[in-house]
């Protein structure tokens, strides 16, 4: 059976980066982007959690879609299901066994073949890819979509113009900028510190119900800095995969936001924070201003 801990494992180790204390109006989940003489855009922190609680559209979030012109998101799914498997695969024939502890990499080829991925594609995994193999999953227990899904499908309903923030090999590269030492000690900790990733979900998604995006810090820090050496490691992941990425996202977005109309859907780990996407936004000049 999967565990939910593994479907919040990204957004946990990226949470826990440290952050500066947060504006008051800051505390909420949906906020109003304004600027004099252009109609209002929205941006939504997200969350890439599996579970019912945080799946639904709020009425806020529909209201503010209905106002859209544009749907502004990561990365289209479609194109990390059709392109991503050859960016997931070590260079010149290169395994992934000699990276690892032989118990590791036997415990990694159980849990990935139970997941359905064959084991030749398992042997040239990267480090990363078979972490996010591992926490990979877009259904609820129930089928359903969860909240990101539900935001594309509103979107597509509603005729948006989608805008992808980034590119499939942008991301790729985002990862790959991950130092290896790094990405096997994350993988290595995801696979044998279930029960402390386990233990982080549901305060997780109770900060999140929240709107409280920076208590995310203080509970993940449970989850890896108890352990030596981790903090460097998530260290690495929070500035290539959260901080560098929300400034390519920050940069893709200039020019849809000076039309207005905009809803932009991201995770929540990229908006608070001294370079944070709002505080990026203030920088910008646009008026920052809680809806829910």
């Amino acid at each position: 059976m999967r565990s939910p801990a593994f479907a919040a494992c990204i957004f946990l180790l990226a949470a826990g980066a440290a952050l500066a204390k947060e504006p008051a109006n800051d505390i909420a989940h949906l906020w109003r982007i304004s600027r004099a003489g252009i109609p209002p855009s929205h941006v939504f922190g997200t969350i890439h959690v599996a579970d019912a609680r945080v799946a639904t559209l709020p009425v806020p979030v529909r209201d503010a879609l209905s106002r859209s012109r544009t749907l502004a998101v990561e990365i289209v799914p479609e194109a990390v299901d059709a392109g991503a498997a050859e960016f997931e695969l070590l260079d010149d024939g290169a395994r992934l066994a000699p990276l690892l502890r032989p118990e590791i990499y036997a415990k990694l080829t159980a849990e990935l073949a139970d997941r359905g991925v064959p084991v030749p594609v398992i042997e040239r995994l990267k480090p990363w890819a078979a972490m996010m193999k591992l926490g990979r999953t877009k259904l609820l227990p129930t089928g359903e979509p969860n909240l990101d899904a539900r935001l594309l499908q509103a979107g597509r309903e509603r005729h948006l113009k989608l805008l992808p923030l980034e590119m499939l090999d942008e991301q790729i590269s985002a990862f790959d900028t991950i130092p290896l030492a790094s990405q096997v000690a994350l993988l290595e900790h995801a696979l044998l510190h279930r029960d402390a990733l386990t233990a982080t979900v549901e305060p997780t998604i109770l900060a999140w119900q929240r709107g409280d995006f920076s208590a995310l810090a203080t509970i993940a820090s449970a989850a890896y800095d108890a352990y030596p050496g981790m903090a460097q490691h998530r260290a690495q992941l929070m500035k290539n995969i959260i901080d560098n990425r929300t400034v390519l996202m920050h940069h893709r977005l200039f020019a849809p936001l000076r039309a207005g109309r905009v809803f932009v859907a991201i995770g929540a780990m990229h908006l608070t924070g001294p370079r944070g996407l709002l505080a990026l936004l203030r920088e910008d000049g646009y008026t920052i201003t809680p809806v829910w």
